[in-house]
């Protein structure tokens, strides 16, 4: 069997996570707004799911605006590692990932797991940081230190991104899959101010590669002063990219719509082109 590469420490990012979202200065808005997104995806579905269970580690904000789609009868709601958990085979005819799948070692892992415990025609509803995510910020990161060190160490995690997150989702045998993303900018008024919400999020640097050593106040100011330089507005503020991949994809079942068997199209794409 294939060993899984730990790129992350997976307790720690639990950790940071629980201990973040019981503080009563969590700053949920980016919650909210994937649960708002999640509940109008259902919307679309004309389907109501009986036994629908959503974990991770997600905050209450999350959690309440999810259990308003009417589209769910019954719901679950348990914090939960994405990377460890057991239900019987076929017993859920939903499963909700909320925030931490960016942070999986074994995605393709999980999401065979995911595909397992859903009942056929269960549906999969998830999302991720994905790609673009801290650009900015991670370029600071490795010029500072590396003008200042003479080398860096990683502070903002790999992010998958939508093509890959598709593939994993066929490959795990779940159908239908479709990922597609989101991109937005929030502005802070500084660097710092920026990582102080990352920390509140609890979204502390959790790659197993990271430094153990404490941040010089010398490079905290000179990744500032890089961000202040090449990623301000004229107003002073700076800016933070975002991207979030959404997932769906089905358990596969004989009622799904299925593809046709290669050369039993009735019509000629060229005469159509003609």
């Amino acid at each position: 069997m294939q060993q899984t590469t730990q790129i992350f420490n997976e307790q720690y990012a639990l950790k940071q996570r629980i201990k973040a979202i019981a503080s009563d200065n969590y700053p949920d808005f980016l919650e909210k707004l994937v649960a708002e997104e999640l509940v109008f995806r259902l919307s679309l579905i004309d389907k109501q799911f009986s036994n629908c269970v959503i974990g991770g580690s997600f905050s209450d904000s999350f959690e309440q605006i999810l259990k308003q789609s009417e589209r769910i009868k019954s719901i679950n709601a348990s914090r939960f590692d994405l990377s460890d958990f057991c239900f019987a085979d076929e017993s859920l005819d939903c499963f909700i990932a909320g925030p931490g799948l960016e942070m999986i070692n074994d995605l393709p892992g999980t999401f065979a797991n995911i595909r397992k415990c859903l009942k056929p025609d269960g549906l999969f509803l998830g999302f991720m940081a994905a790609g673009s995510s801290l650009s900015e910020l991670r370029q600071c990161w490795l010029e500072a230190e590396s003008a200042i060190l003479g080398g860096a160490s990683p502070h903002i995690a790999p992010f998958c991104d939508v093509r890959q997150a598709g593939d994993l989702l066929q490959a795990a045998g779940l159908a239908l899959p479709v990922a597609d993303t989101d991109r937005f900018t929030i502005r802070y008024d500084d660097a710092m101010a920026l990582m102080r919400e990352l920390k509140a999020m609890g979204t502390s640097n959790c790659l197993n590669a990271r430094s153990r050593g404490l941040t010089s106040p010398s490079i905290l100011a000179e990744v500032a002063r890089i961000y202040a330089e090449k990623f301000s507005d004229p107003d002073g503020r700076i800016r933070a990219s975002g991207e979030i991949i959404y997932l769906t994809a089905w358990a596969p079942d004989a009622s799904q719509q299925q593809p046709l068997a290669p050369g039993s199209a009735q019509i000629s794409l060229t005469e159509i082109l003609k």
